[in-house]
């Protein structure tokens, strides 16, 4: 499934962007306050990668200078609530395959499903279904005799097949039609019947997720271990406990053992090769600086220890740079390596994890 068209409408300084085609890499280019980042911000909520992001608020977002006028329409039955995002995926020739194997050749009208959201917060899909070509299908599966398969498929809909299944009486026939309305009761009992089946079965676990990547998300280089893990799970993580947890998982580190190691000597062993595993990571991609290492440091807080990290035990973060034989704190190098390094430890944990996506950033 492959993203090829966006369009943006009523989201903060965009009243609308006209739908545009998206590639494999498409470069948004213009002013500072062009509405750029609004595009990627409103696009992102469509899906989220973390699904709590996935909210728009009216208040906060639809253009201020309209934004009464809105509600009051909205209010008064004048008008719908506003779709901020409708985006459209092209289907694969497997999962077109997928879907076919169970109804037929020529199910979909065409290989795209579209996606949208506002600021209902309900996300909506659309896909064209050929439902004569699905009766035709769902009548064969059901092994009917000849005379009763050519009455059922003169049906074009689903609706109508069920009527005329709920109808008949024979009792000759009483077991083929039981398999018959046992196909159809689970695809009648979705919402939106076939679409909806055909999308939950097929298509909803396909759908990439976003990825937006910003400056809110940029690592700190040090941490409370006890209050992250509390973080982890009541499940209230801040947006940079993000990157230090895909970078903590790249270093193939837990926190539990952080906090209660059996041994010294282990612990030590561990960060090391925790360290020249992320070295080698960065020096992949960063090619600016050559001598630079990561290192790993977990120790008890101390009284002059940054707020939240006086107790309990930290992990710090810190670069060792060979040439000048120093290490300092990550988060005092320059705001580019902080960013390159946050971005490729929590995107490499997502690669990880076998999921599509879609980066924004």
């Amino acid at each position: 499934m492959k993203l090829i068209s966006v369009e943006i409408s009523e989201f903060q300084s965009i009243r609308h962007s006209n739908r545009f085609d998206v590639g494999d890499i498409t470069c948004l280019v213009g002013k500072n306050e062009a509405g750029k980042t609004a595009i990627l911000q409103a696009l992102y909520r469509l899906n989220p990668l973390i699904p709590q992001d996935g909210t728009y608020n009216v208040t906060d977002d639809f253009p201020r200078s309209e934004v009464e006028d809105y509600q009051q329409d909205v209010e008064a039955g004048r008008r719908k609530p506003a779709i901020i995002v409708r985006a459209t995926f092209k289907l694969t020739e497997e999962e077109i395959a997928s879907i076919e194997s169970e109804f037929g050749t020529g199910i979909l009208n065409n290989p795209f499903l579209t996606l949208s959201k506002g600021y209902e917060n309900k996300l909506c899909f659309e896909i064209s279904i050929n439902e004569t070509v699905a009766v035709k299908a769902i009548v064969d599966a059901a092994q009917l005799p000849t005379e009763l398969a050519q009455k059922f498929s003169a049906s074009t809909n689903i609706e109508t097949l069920k009527s005329f299944a709920d109808t008949e009486t024979s009792s000759e026939n009483a077991e083929h039609i039981r398999r018959l309305q046992s196909n159809l009761q689970k695809i009648t009992q979705k919402t939106d019947g076939l679409t909806s089946y055909i999308y939950e079965k097929y298509l909803q676990k396909l759908v990439p997720k976003f990825l937006y990547f910003d400056e809110y998300f940029l690592m700190k280089g040090h941490e409370n271990i006890e209050s992250l893990k509390s973080r982890v799970q009541s499940n209230n993580l801040q947006q940079p406990d993000y990157p230090l947890l895909g970078l903590i998982e790249l270093a193939r580190l837990k926190l539990d053992e952080l906090l209660n190691p059996q041994r010294t000597e282990w612990l030590v062993n561990k960060l090391e090769g925790a360290s020249n595993h992320l070295s080698n990571k960065i020096l992949k991609y960063w090619s600016q600086n050559k001598h630079l290492l990561m290192r790993f440091d977990v120790r008890p807080g101390r009284p002059g220890d940054p707020k939240e990290m006086t107790s309990g035990t930290n992990i710090w973060a810190r670069i060792y740079d060979s040439k000048r034989m120093v290490t300092t704190p990550l988060g005092t190098r320059s705001r580019g390596f902080v960013w390159f390094f946050s971005f490729l430890a929590w995107f490499d944990q997502q690669q990880r994890k076998n999921e599509l996506l879609i980066l924004l950033s």
